[in-house]
């Protein structure tokens, strides 16, 4: 979950979330909902994010892993797509 590795990210550097909400211009509680996931986050709010943390939007993705089944598909199946 993005909220987790957020919350990771300003642990591991010795941030408390009132200091980083205050560097991205966020509230704290906005800040504590998206890490407990309990809020979509804005591109916007993303890039805040990731300048106040010094990491690139990319390494905020980093290791994550979609927890969303794939379905396979066998190549001699046709797929119709609305």
């Amino acid at each position: 979950m993005l909220g987790s590795r957020i919350k990771q990210l300003r642990i591991n550097q010795r941030l408390s979330q009132a200091v980083l909400a205050e560097h991205c211009g966020l509230q704290k509680a906005n800040l504590s909902r998206i890490e407990s996931g309990k809020t979509n986050i804005t591109m916007l709010t993303l890039l805040s994010i990731a300048e106040g943390l010094h990491v690139t939007v990319a390494e905020l993705f980093q290791d994550l892993q979609e927890e969303v089944p794939s379905q396979q598909v066998e190549a001699k199946e046709a797929v119709e797509v609305e």
